[in-house]
């Protein structure tokens, strides 16, 4: 399912948008814990890449980092770091959940060697050098 919405995405379906908000939805519905990482990343990958957001999943998504963050590795921790840039359809009001997600993702960082999400991190509009962040 999060292969389908990430290829609508992709191909800049016109369905995309759709298909994202319905495949949110069904993870929503079953515990997260039964999706991989990869996945949930993907479908709030798909979700962003057509401006719109993934308010909805990205709470649950966080708590899964915080639960079992040795299952996220590190393509899928800098792919959410892009997710969660400005110019992905986030709303001023949901940039508490966004620095939330951030925090964490940092978290994991100083914990652990994760190369690519060490550079996105550096790269984002919410970069910790500016101080933005507090882990």
């Amino acid at each position: 399912l999060a292969n389908v919405a990430w290829a609508c995405s992709k191909m800049r379906s016109a369905l995309a948008q759709e298909v994202a908000e319905k495949s949110s939805a069904e993870a929503l519905d079953r515990p997260l814990r039964t999706w991989s990482p990869q996945a949930l990343v993907t479908l709030c990958w798909a979700s962003a890449e057509v401006k719109h957001a993934p308010v909805r999943l990205l709470r649950p998504v966080t708590e899964e980092l915080r639960v079992r963050p040795n299952d996220f590795n590190d393509v899928d921790l800098a792919t959410l770091v892009l997710v969660l840039q400005k110019d992905k359809g986030w709303k001023p009001e949901h940039n508490s959940l966004r620095h939330l997600a951030l925090a964490r993702i940092a978290r994991e960082v100083a914990r652990r060697p994760l190369p690519r999400t060490s550079r996105m991190l550096r790269l984002s509009d919410e970069s910790l050098a500016t101080g933005q962040l507090d882990v």
